[in-house]
């Protein structure tokens, strides 16, 4: 794996030795979803069940559920 790095910041991490790009990586926050796997997926059942009208899907073609898209459902420890 590769990250995008600004120059400076490659340099100065090539310099350190493992364990200290070790300790960096267990000191990274970890990202936390708001809600469980399974509400996008019952959301994501609810939009494509077949009962939806011809009318309803029509409309909706190609577009994303607004409550799926929102940038507030991941959100990290800072």
């Amino acid at each position: 794996n590769q990250m995008d790095l600004p120059p400076e910041k490659a340099k100065l991490l090539r310099q350190y030795d493992d364990e200290k790009k070790w300790d960096l990586i267990c000191d990274q926050e970890l990202v936390h979803a708001k809600a469980a796997p399974s509400v996008y997926i019952s959301k994501i059942k609810k939009i494509m069940e077949p009962g939806n009208s011809s009318k309803r899907q029509r409309k909706n073609a190609g577009l994303v559920d607004p409550e799926l898209e929102r940038p507030g459902d991941i959100v990290t420890d800072e």
